[in-house]
């Protein structure tokens, strides 16, 4: 299916939009190169300053045939991106209009992780506007991105004065795709700005407010009587004071083997360890609490004094007997440590 409208035939081809100019035939690709090769030598440069003037707000520069030429001559110490589209509803191409947004998202993506640095300007050259560039470059195909670098580089290739990019699915789907071309060809960090969506904030913000709500007043308000948050907090200080932290930074496996296929508990060095050996740090940690416990609060508070006694002398020979295990550990680590208890319990 093919319409026609200002000279120009529209045809749809998997799902990609292209433009054919009916009285003009296909050039070699010479002439779209001396085409360019002149302009860029014959005019004179056009300075950042200049063009920074003529962007709009989503860092792009609209151009038409009177500055055209002006634009893109040189020499030139920036790489400059043309995209060259049809946005006329008359010729309604679909994938001009998909990929416009995006070629501003990453123009402007690029100017908030570059401040101040004119490495590449972002230009836009509508059919509507540009039909004598068109014709003198026999743009037979849109959109298309050119990529031109600074007028030093601009005989890179014998073949082409540009880098092209492709515009297919990917790049109307994923807009890090044109953005990755920009940054490995231009050499620049370009971090793509997320696109506020007002309704996507909504839902966050109420359900987060529901959340947060129903969490004050029917979780914490009951856990703040009871002993339930006294313990919730004991086990979780015991937990990271374990080193929790560090096996979640630095990635470690819970449960580690030696070449026999054994179990590892500890690690033979003071600079690391394994998933288990925090766990098993923290349980000796909270057993320490539990016998402090007894020790201040529980056992003083019992009448007969024979059965105080001996829990004083059993909890104490525990917390004892804890504290050598815990310097045992340690000598494993550190074998150099000089405050080992004993080994006979």
């Amino acid at each position: 299916m093919s319409a026609t409208a200002n000279g120009l035939s529209h045809e749809r081809t998997r799902g990609h939009s292209f433009y054919t100019q009916q009285p003009f035939l296909m050039r070699p690709l010479t002439t779209v190169l001396s085409f360019f090769l002149l302009v860029t030598r014959v005019l004179g440069a056009i300075s950042a300053e200049q063009l920074l003037e003529l962007q709009s707000d989503d860092g792009v520069i609209r151009i038409t045939d009177e500055n055209f030429m002006h634009l893109l001559n040189g020499p030139r110490e920036y790489y400059v991106s043309i995209l060259f589209t049809a946005l006329s509803p008359e010729i309604n191409c679909d994938v001009c209009g998909k990929f416009e947004p995006v070629y501003g998202r990453i123009a402007r993506s690029y100017q908030k992780s570059n401040p101040g640095k004119n490495a590449v300007f972002f230009l836009e050259a509508d059919f509507s506007q540009n039909q004598k560039a068109y014709n003198a470059l026999q743009m037979t195909q849109v959109p298309r991105v050119w990529l031109f670098p600074p007028s030093e580089l601009v005989n890179y290739n014998v073949s082409s004065p540009h880098f092209p990019y492709k515009i297919g699915d990917k790049a109307l789907s994923d807009p890090l795709d044109f953005a990755n071309f920009i940054s490995q060809t231009v050499s620049v960090n370009i971090v793509v700005q997320d696109e506020f969506d007002p309704y996507v904030f909504l839902q966050y913000f109420a359900g987060t407010f529901v959340f947060v709500l129903i969490l004050k007043k029917k979780v914490l308000a009951r856990l703040a009587r009871g002993a339930i948050f006294r313990i919730l907090s004991v086990v979780s200080i015991c937990i990271l004071t374990g080193g929790y932290m560090f096996t979640v930074i630095r990635g470690v496996p819970l449960i580690a083997k030696n070449d026999k296929g054994e179990i590892m508990h500890f690690s033979g060095g003071a600079h690391w360890q394994f998933g288990l050996e925090t766990f098993i740090i923290a349980g000796m940690y909270l057993l320490f609490v539990v016998l402090m416990n007894i020790l201040c609060i529980r056992l003083p508070s019992i009448d007969d004094p024979r059965v105080r006694n001996f829990g004083v002398i059993f909890a104490s020979f525990a917390v004892f007997w804890l504290f050598n295990q815990l310097t045992k550990i340690y000598l494993v680590k550190d074998p150099g440590y000089p405050y080992g208890l004993t080994n006979y319990i």
